[in-house]
This record gives structure tokens, sequence and C-alpha cells, in this order.
């Protein structure tokens, strides 16, 4: 079943810098792997999708491995 995160089209830098954490527990809620417009990249947030993410380049060519220290 596809989630609407069409509330991420609009959101700007500033908004994910001030209420980061709002955000990124919305996306655990609603879609762990979603596509962020204004960073212009793919988040996971959480660590089982962090490293889905890294260990397919073939779907996610922009794939870095995750940060000893997450957000998630």
């Amino acid at each position: 079943m596809a989630v609407d995160v069409g509330w991420l089209d609009n959101m700007t830098l500033a908004e994910l810098e001030t209420d980061a954490d709002h955000v990124l527990s919305r996306l655990r809620k609603e879609a762990p792997i979603a596509w962020v417009p204004a960073l212009n990249v793919w988040i996971a947030t959480t660590w089982r999708h962090c490293h889905k993410i890294a260990e397919d380049a073939e779907h996610f060519r922009r794939a870095r491995a995750p940060p000893t220290i997450a957000y998630c």
C-alpha cells in the first residue's frame, strides 16, 4: 500500500532544520524510506532501512554507507 508523502514536496530546508525530529518521526510512521525533494536525496529513517539502501546501489544509485551516529 502506497503512502502519500506529498507533504514533503513543499518542505523547505529551513523547516527540515528547525523541525527535523517531527519530520523524521512522521516519516518513520508513514514511509521509512522516502525521497525528500528539498535535499534531493532518499532518507531512510530506520537502521534496517539505512543498511538496505546502502547495499542496494542498483535502486539507490547515490546511496552512501550509514553514518556511525544516526538520527534514526
